[in-house]
């Protein structure tokens, strides 16, 4: 309302006058600023459905992903990676799926614009090419997933988006560790840039998980 009043009283000055003077740069920035409130309460209110559609797409593009993996790499751990992320993201596909029906909510139809890209280009990549870049695919990805699903577990107003997050966690937590271990062996890019207490936490985690 501010902005459009500046502007209509910018109007009446030039009908009098005849010229209008440019406004500086800040004021062009602050008529472009938005209003970030209405925005972030919307995603707040929001926040589970947000987070079961991209946990839905996440687990549909690890799936096809793995499944691309086990046909152009020939690496173990790569491998290893492939399978067990396949496994266990087709098993919180299945629970999500149940969940999105008891809110009687549509599942997302596919991994969506960005995944898909994502697997295009690595669709055309084979051998050690694949491997690090694949690897340095599942580096971010699951980054970006622990965030995720612990901003739901902190944040979540849905009890049973909330449940789903706390329940697989864990299991992203452990896929994270045993990523960062091949991604080094294989030289994925980005990997190096990682903070040192990160990757060393992993590290231990791997190792705990290696002795259970």
């Amino acid at each position: 309302m501010k902005n459009r009043f500046q502007l209509g009283a910018l109007g009446a000055a030039l009908l009098v006058t005849g010229s209008l003077a440019a406004p500086s740069a800040q004021a062009q920035n602050n008529m472009m600023m938005p209003d970030p409130a209405p925005l972030n309460a919307a995603i707040t209110a929001n926040f589970d459905r947000i987070f079961m559609i991209h946990a839905a797409q996440t687990n549909m593009a690890e799936v096809m992903m793995g499944s691309l993996a086990l046909r152009r790499s020939n690496n173990p751990g790569v491998r290893m990676i492939a399978r067990t992320t396949m496994r266990d993201h087709a098993r919180a596909q299945r629970d999500l799926a149940s969940h999105f029906r008891a809110m009687d909510a549509p599942l997302p139809p596919n991994p969506g614009p960005i995944h898909t890209a994502v697997y295009e280009k690595l669709s055309r990549l084979r051998g050690a090419a694949f491997d690090k870049a694949y690897m340095a695919v599942q580096v971010g990805a699951h980054e970006g997933s622990v965030t995720l699903y612990a901003h739901e577990i902190e944040n979540g107003r849905n009890a049973t988006a909330k449940a789903h997050a706390q329940n697989k966690l864990p299991h992203i937590l452990g896929h994270t560790a045993m990523i960062y271990d091949v991604a080094r062996r294989v030289g994925a890019p980005g990997v190096n840039l990682r903070p040192p207490a990160v990757v060393q936490a992993a590290m231990q985690s791997l190792s705990r998980m290696q002795q259970m």
